[in-house]
């Protein structure tokens, strides 16, 4: 049988399995774990294998008969292994389908991951570890983040706040203000503000000795303006899901607005403080346009990062912007559990 069609026949065998294993959806047991795992993956590894097998004959073949080969095997083994309480359909095509798409998402991102790192040679990351400027950069981007994300949790907070609890005048104007910079290109973060620096109010800012044209503060600014908008979203969202009545109880027992907020409103909404913080994290560390209108990308002074990577890729050393791209999927993973896990202490 040609290879092509064990590429069918295992996207065939994950939906089998999914009619047989799957019931109301939710896992029991390792069989359905397992089984779940194999939907996850099937499917997704189905398609890519049809991919590689139409662009290039040769050794792919291979992966397609394995793919083949493993869908039969899990019709006969996860039905031993699946809890038999789930084994009526309950809208299986449905099921099979949220998890393709999940596993295509999953599996196409996990696919640009490890292209980058088998790209990436072991010489070019002893370069990026071992260069001063490279390390520098990566100081530089480590600390503006932290700065940029408790910048931005100081506005979130109170605005996320005031945005969901009260009716003001001009409050869709204002609304609509915090979403700008969530549509807008990047870019015209910085070129607004090198714009404004050359206003009369710059001029006054920069004489009384804030200075942020192609300064390190600058970058903080940049960030800041550009990821805001995100954690101030986030934090709305959770406070608009949080019954103000709760609140109004704990004003009834003799609390004022303030206390009634830091005692009811803000542990409730913790959850949704440390879903800002990500976004925030997220946005500020891998933002580019924007720095190198305002700060530039000078080495040892306002290189961060994403400048590298345009810097090293400019040169034709894309090895090395590689294995920076790869440190910063290092660094932006470390900063998401870190921030996560400070969520779960706090919980």
């Amino acid at each position: 049988m040609r290879s092509g069609y064990w590429v069918l026949l295992t996207g065939l065998c994950a939906a089998l399995a999914m009619a047989w294993g799957v019931g109301d959806g939710t896992p029991v047991g390792w069989g359905d774990a397992i089984l779940y795992a194999y939907l996850l993956v099937a499917a997704p590894l189905t398609f890519l294998g049809a991919v590689m097998v139409a662009v290039e004959k040769g050794r792919h073949w291979l992966l397609a008969l394995a793919l083949g080969l493993l869908g039969p095997a899990s019709v006969l083994v996860l039905p031993l292994l699946a809890d038999r309480r789930t084994s009526r359909l309950q809208s299986p095509f449905f099921l099979a389908g949220i998890w393709t798409v999940l596993g295509y998402f999953v599996l196409g991102w996990l696919a640009l991951f490890a292209a980058d790192i088998g790209y990436t040679t072991w010489p070019a990351l002893q370069e990026v570890l071992v260069a001063k400027e490279i390390r520098a950069a990566l100081w530089l981007s480590v600390w503006t983040t932290s700065v940029t994300v408790l910048l931005g949790l100081a506005f979130a907070i109170p605005m996320g706040y005031a945005l969901s609890r009260f009716r003001f005048p001009g409050h869709v104007l204002v609304d609509s203000i915090v979403d700008l910079p969530i549509i807008l290109p990047p870019l015209l973060v910085g070129l607004s503000l090198l714009i404004f620096f050359q206003t009369r109010t710059g001029h006054f800012i920069e004489d009384a000795g804030l200075k942020f044209v192609f300064q390190q503060k600058g970058i903080v600014l940049c960030q800041f303006l550009a990821s805001a908008s995100f954690g101030i979203r986030a934090v709305k969202l959770t406070f608009d899901g949080i019954d103000p009545r709760l609140e109004h109880v704990a004003m009834t027992l003799g609390s004022t607005r303030a206390g009634a907020f830091f005692r009811v409103a803000l542990p409730l909404a913790r959850r949704g403080i440390v879903t800002g913080a990500i976004l925030i994290w997220t946005r500020a560390f891998g933002i580019f346009g924007p720095m190198m209108v305002f700060v530039g990308a000078v080495r040892m002074r306002t290189e961060v990062l994403p400048t590298t990577i345009y810097l090293e890729q400019s040169v034709g050393r894309i090895e090395v912007a590689l294995a920076v791209a790869v440190l910063m999927l290092v660094m932006a993973a470390a900063g998401l559990i870190g921030i996560r896990m400070i969520g779960l202490r706090a919980e």
